[in-house]
């Protein structure tokens, strides 16, 4: 998977880039996103309305800058400053307000020294903490290891030197463990957030129910996409239960519109469903737990937007030859990312609330 692939399941706002190509532009629309690209100073002050994602272009785009305002020299690096003062300011502010995470430097990459001295220059040595990702030191084709060790020294003063910037380092052994931890920070990224679907003509689901009051319990946050069945009865349970033992229940709600419910009939119609999709596309980036009960084809779709979303699903198949949630369990990759002892239940029936909340418990850990 490229990085762009974890990059578009984060819930991050902002990306800041030294790279001139399109690449991560065209990565966040192809995932559905609204996407506001700055690549100008002029840029800075507007904004594209109801964006997702803002994508700063520091050095310029290929695509829309002037060939004369592309950052490539060492003196347009040093004239960064009065040639960009608005992208300036904002980096500032940033650096103040934001903990940035940055991708793709090794101690031999010019960019990231420009960078780090404007990050003390522009913060007045004050940033917040800071995260960079890199790989180790490899050794070279016939290389010398009194050179190699050279190497390994130069890139350790390197990191020891980005501590004092607020810049924590963090060595990875090579680029597939990278993957690795950008798919996890994307998990992260979403927090304790569960959501709950399944078949909007269930009204009287006890097993959802009870999912609803064990939630309640928990310091998580539950997602309602205004749905019927299922969905709502986890929802009101849970905020019964919350109401019940005084919990501030609005804090452990996070609510998403749904224009598909206005219309029953929507739920029956198939021409609907790449529009229910596009809706639900944001509701899915910002869960990170999905939990799946047996539904029709909306409940069908809802589950593969959470798969290219990144989620984490749990299947709750209600009887062996269920619909939705059953077929999830041919899907080894799914069944992969859950906790061993609820693999090994599910395909057994039944499941109880409690399996599925103790399964949602060791996700979010």
């Amino acid at each position: 998977m490229p990085i762009t692939g974890p990059l578009v399941q984060t819930q991050v706002s902002t990306v800041w880039t030294t790279n001139y190509d399109v690449l991560l532009e065209q990565a966040f629309r192809q995932a559905s996103f609204s996407v506001d690209v700055k690549a100008t100073d002029d840029a800075i002050s507007r904004s594209v309305p109801n964006h997702e994602i803002e994508i700063i272009k520091m050095h310029g785009s290929i695509d829309q800058s002037p060939h004369e305002d592309l950052v490539i020299t060492g003196e347009d690096y040093e004239d960064f400053d009065t040639r960009r003062p608005a992208t300036s300011e904002r980096l500032r502010a940033d650096l103040l307000t934001k903990s940035l995470l940055f991708l793709g430097y090794s101690y031999r990459d010019p960019n990231i020294h420009g960078i780090v001295a404007q990050a003390r220059r522009l913060s007045n040595k004050a940033t917040r903490q800071h995260f960079l990702v890199t790989t180790e030191e490899q050794p070279l084709d016939d290389e010398q290891s009194s050179e190699f060790e050279r190497r390994q020294l130069m890139a350790e003063l390197w990191r020891n030197n980005l501590r004092r910037f607020g810049i924590e380092t963090i060595v990875l052994p090579g680029y597939p463990e990278l993957e690795t931890l950008l798919v996890e920070i994307a998990q992260k990224s979403r927090g304790s957030t569960v959501y709950v679907v399944g078949s909007h003509l269930d009204p009287g689901n006890i097993q959802a129910q009870e999912l609803g009051r064990h939630l309640a319990e928990r310091e998580i946050v539950l997602v309602d996409g205004q749905s019927e069945g299922v969905s709502r009865q986890v929802i009101t349970a849970f905020v019964e239960e919350g109401v019940k033992r005084k919990r501030d229940v609005y804090k452990h709600l996070k609510i998403f519109p749904n224009p598909y419910s206005v219309n029953p009939a929507f739920a029956s119609d198939p021409n609907q469903i790449p529009i229910l999709k596009s809706w639900r596309a944001p509701l899915l980036r910002s869960t990170q737990v999905f939990v799946c009960f047996d539904g029709g084809m909306g409940t069908e779709a809802e589950l593969e937007v959470a798969i290219q979303s990144g989620c984490r699903i749990v299947p709750v198949p209600g009887r062996a030859d269920g619909m939705v949630a059953t077929s999830v369990l041919t899907d080894g990759t799914i069944l992969d990312r859950l906790p061993t002892k609820y693999a090994r239940k599910v395909r057994s029936l039944p499941i109880s609330a409690i399996d599925i909340v103790e399964c949602i418990d060791e996700l979010i850990k």
